[in-house]
């Protein structure tokens, strides 16, 4: 075809072309497939009725009080109960609502689970027992021999003014068994405290709690044994962590599960073989404890002066020291700090060791910062799942050893309490997230240098000889015969 041909061709294909796409043909079209001017009748009737769907749809309740909660009103709640009870730790309603706020439906389907596998727990969930003033008798209870576990429970009811209606009904919690599951562990924790014979002031509660965290595994427990003992005094906290705490994990991971106890069943056994058969161990008098180390002080001013503790938390840091006023350099403002020395009368030997524990202990717990938060590189490794836990506590452990190596080696006090702190950190690290949280603020290698510190102070103050001044009404020197107080550690 020629060239000229070619050009008409397509001069004449311009018009076919407009003629087929042309608005008249495609109306042609809609036409002939039934389109055109087609009207559902009921699309105006759907645009009338349809309604804006809410942002926050709550669904049905469960069981009869049942409140459920979206994601966002879960944790608001957890927020704002968590923050309720640590500076309220006396109402009620913020510990009821932590618990049941963190009670996630995984670690109740666990314990769940852990019920099914076991008869008693079976006939627990088939029965579903509750403990009330209607189905204990108490009036009974006080009539049974002395040391059953019934005559224990109701003298302990009695002597702590609480009774069994205490416990409120769980709301929060989504299916009916969980729900029950946590108003089981909810209404046994009397039992919890009288097996054991701890009170329900806070020492005693911050103990039991530590025992169900190591034995249940319920969330709120976990994190009123962490943050609890923050708003303690120094004595009470080295009362917690040197007896009760080394107690309560060690009962909490050897005892039979308390779960799957029928304790309604039990009101007749003795309190002693019960123990023995549960693989639970009776603690300390926490009152007489608290009884004797009140005599010891004796006056009040003694007492304060034996509160003034060095104290390891969120903000406190026992490395530095702030510069005061009058050795700032020009360059300096009010505040700077500066490294704190270490005690002088302790012999070069020791020093040189207690400056190796200080400074791993410092790179484990402090040496970084994340948006203002302190944290170290135990911080970093403990995200690892388990493996970083298991990192990070043999470092713990390695930083016992190098504190050992001291002239006379530790005392067995000292070491079990060190031991504790490193096992108490490796506990909480097993928990995703909030475990890891708390390692970052509990800070367990500090602590046990701090430990280090006071014992070789305390040590080798005792050791310095005492200077005869001004006697005495009496003749003698003002502290003849007895060692000089330690001095104050600052952080």
């Amino acid at each position: 075809m020629s060239i000229g041909a070619r050009r008409q061709l397509s001069i004449l294909s311009i018009p076919a072309l407009l003629m087929v796409f042309s608005k008249e043909n495609r109306l042609a079209d809609l036409m002939e497939q039934g389109r055109l001017h087609y009207n559902d009748s009921n699309t105006a009737l759907n645009k009338e009725n349809k309604q804006a769907k809410p942002y926050f749809e709550r669904r049905e309740p469960d069981y009869p009080d049942h409140i459920p909660l979206t994601h966002l009103e879960r944790l608001g709640m957890i927020i704002g109960s968590l923050i309720g009870s640590y500076f309220h730790p006396e109402r009620n309603e913020f510990i009821v609502g932590l618990g049941e706020s963190t009670a996630f439906p995984f670690i109740l389907k666990k314990l769940q689970h852990q019920m099914l596998s076991d008869p008693v727990g079976r006939r627990i969930l088939r029965e579903r027992p509750r403990m009330t003033l209607t189905s204990l008798d108490l009036d009974y209870l006080r009539s049974l021999p002395a040391n059953t576990l019934g005559r224990t429970y109701v003298e302990w009811l009695d002597k702590e003014g609480v009774s069994p209606d205490t416990r409120v009904a769980v709301r929060y919690i989504d299916n009916e068994e969980l729900a029950y599951v946590f108003q089981r562990y909810r209404e046994c924790h009397d039992f919890y405290h009288a097996i054991t014979g701890l009170p329900i002031i806070i020492e005693g509660e911050i103990s039991v709690k530590v025992l169900e965290y190591f034995n249940i595994g319920i969330p709120m427990t976990g994190l009123g044994a962490a943050f609890a003992p923050l708003r303690l005094k120094p004595k009470q906290k080295e009362r917690l962590y040197s007896i009760y705490y080394p107690w309560a994990i060690r009962n909490g991971l050897r005892s039979k599960p308390l779960i799957n106890v029928f304790w309604e069943e039990l009101l007749e056994r003795d309190v002693d073989e019960l123990r023995n058969e549960l693989g639970i161990e009776a603690p300390p008098d926490l009152r007489e404890l608290r009884r004797q180390q009140g005599k010891k002080l004796g006056s009040k001013s003694a007492r304060k002066t034996a509160d003034k503790l060095l104290q390891i938390g969120p903000s406190e840091d026992p490395y530095f020291e702030p510069i005061p006023e009058n050795e700032l350099h020009f360059y300096q403002r009010k505040g700077a700090v500066r490294k704190r020395k270490l005690p002088d009368i302790i012999p070069s030997s020791d020093l040189k060791i207690l400056e190796s524990v200080k400074r791993k202990a410092y790179r484990l717990d402090l040496q970084l910062s994340l948006c203002g938060l302190r944290l170290g590189w135990a911080g970093v490794i403990g995200l690892l799942p388990w493996i970083g836990d298991a990192i990070c506590f043999c470092l713990a452990l390695q930083l016992i050893k190098k504190a050992d190596s001291i002239e006379g080696g530790l005392p067995p006090a000292l070491k079990q309490k060190m031991t504790a702190n490193a096992m108490i950190d490796f506990g909480f690290g097993l928990v995703p997230i909030v475990g890891d949280l708390i390692n970052i603020i509990y800070k367990c290698n500090s602590r046990n240098f701090i430990l280090l510190e006071k014992y070789l102070v305390e040590k080798y103050t005792a050791q310095v000889p005492v200077k005869v001044g001004t006697s005495g009404a009496d003749g003698a020197a003002p502290n003849e015969g007895k060692p000089p107080l330690p001095p104050r550690l600052e952080p």
